[in-house]
């Protein structure tokens, strides 16, 4: 337990003090269907920018693929009820 969590703090410990120039905005895909995904991931200030239709290859359905969410965090901004992570 815990895993995912430590993973994303030290990827975000990366790029926003690894660097001279940290980014202003950091994007992510993830699955809807991936509650704890975006459970976890909106833990750390992400939010839902868009949805991504057919991002996602379905080779059963003749239809395309599943949507994905592109998530986003700009870094200094925290969203109303976010935790610390």
């Amino acid at each position: 337990r815990g895993v995912g969590s430590a993973l994303v703090a030290r990827a975000l410990q990366e790029l926003l003090t690894g660097s001279r120039r940290p980014p202003a905005e950091i994007l992510l895909h993830v699955d809807p269907q991936r509650t704890g995904a975006r459970r976890l991931y909106e833990k750390f200030g992400f939010r839902e920018r868009e949805r991504l239709p057919g991002y996602y290859p379905d080779h059963e359905s003749p239809f395309g693929g599943r949507d994905a969410l592109l998530m986003c965090l700009v870094p200094g901004i925290r969203s109303p009820g976010e935790r610390s992570p």
